[in-house]
């Protein structure tokens, strides 16, 4: 069910319809976390999710903020040094980098 969710948001981003996506990536956000409880790694797949579709749309803060929380997760499951924190900070550091281009 949670999959259906976030393909059909993936069709709204697809078609340039952000908000609707983002209700459902949002949807599929909290079913997951009432399924796996906060720190699991399918939280931060959504979270990634909605960060990056913020960052489409311009909205860097909010995806900044997502992405952040989804670091934090993933420090917590596997540790600072594991490959995936790594490429989260990546993510961040991306960000960070289109906010300063569109200041």
């Amino acid at each position: 069910h949670i999959q259906s969710i976030e393909q059909n948001a993936r069709v709204f981003s697809q078609m340039g319809i952000p908000m609707q996506a983002l209700g459902l990536y949002e949807d599929a956000l909290n079913l997951r976390k009432k399924s796996f409880g906060k720190y699991h790694s399918e939280i931060v797949s959504s979270q990634e999710e909605m960060s990056n579709l913020y960052s489409k749309t311009g909205e860097n803060k909010k995806s900044l903020e997502i992405q952040e929380n989804a670091l934090d997760t993933l420090k917590v499951l596997f540790g600072s040094a594991h490959p995936r924190v790594g490429f989260s900070y990546s993510k961040l550091a991306n960000i960070h980098l289109e906010q300063e281009e569109l200041d």
